[in-house]
């Protein structure tokens, strides 16, 4: 008996803290206004399983809206109404589960959501051609000035350039010399998305 008792004192000397659930790290997270997807609110049968098959008579953006407009499922996951409630929402649930987010979005909404939980982001810069016209010595300053840690997420697929494509190397090489995370968005998109191979062919212009 005294050796279990001996045993479970080290035990008992260990903080709470210690023995909290540990840090996890979500590297897709988005710092989204509330109607970005359409108006709220909008729901989700959890796990998700098929995406509404495309109707090429219509656009496929009110086909997703209709979709999540219209669940399937007995008790889906509806998003808040407003933006302050996304954020306030999301927070909670990343406290709760003690994540810490990679936060993209517009440079306005990644600071407040930023403000607004100093302990649970990581900064991203969301970048694609066309959308953000930001040349490779631009990007270098943002991130010599703080702006972001994680050059995240790249969604150049869309358009139908390859991570490997020579129109984004100079962007990684100024990843590699300042040794920044690079997060690429690696699924298909909507439908009729362009695909694009490591060729480059199809690429499409763009305005840089």
């Amino acid at each position: 008996m005294r050796v279990i008792t001996a045993a479970l004192i080290p035990l008992l000397a260990v903080p709470a803290s210690a023995q909290e659930r540990q840090p996890i790290i979500d590297m897709h997270l988005h710092a989204s206004a509330a109607a970005e997807n359409g108006p709220p609110p909008l729901a989700l049968c959890v796990p998700v399983g098929e995406y509404p098959v495309r109707d090429p008579g219509r656009p496929w953006g009110e086909i997703f809206i209709a979709w999540q407009k219209n669940p399937a499922c007995p008790d889906p996951v509806w998003s808040p109404l407003t933006d302050q409630a996304l954020m306030e929402q999301t927070i909670a649930v990343l406290k709760r589960g003690n994540v810490i987010g990679v936060l993209s979005g517009t440079a306005e909404r990644v600071q407040q959501w930023r403000q607004a939980a100093p302990d649970r982001f990581i900064p991203g810069f969301q970048f694609q051609f066309g959308r953000e016209k930001l040349s490779p010595d631009s990007l270098r300053r943002l991130y010599k000035n703080g702006q972001f840690a994680v050059l995240a997420e790249v969604t150049n697929q869309y358009l139908g350039i390859a991570p490997g494509d020579s129109l984004f190397e100079p962007y990684l090489a100024v990843a590699e010399e300042l040794d920044i995370p690079v997060g690429v968005h690696i699924g298909t998109g909507p439908p009729g998305a362009p695909i694009s191979d490591s060729t480059g062919i199809g690429r499409p212009s763009i305005a840089l």
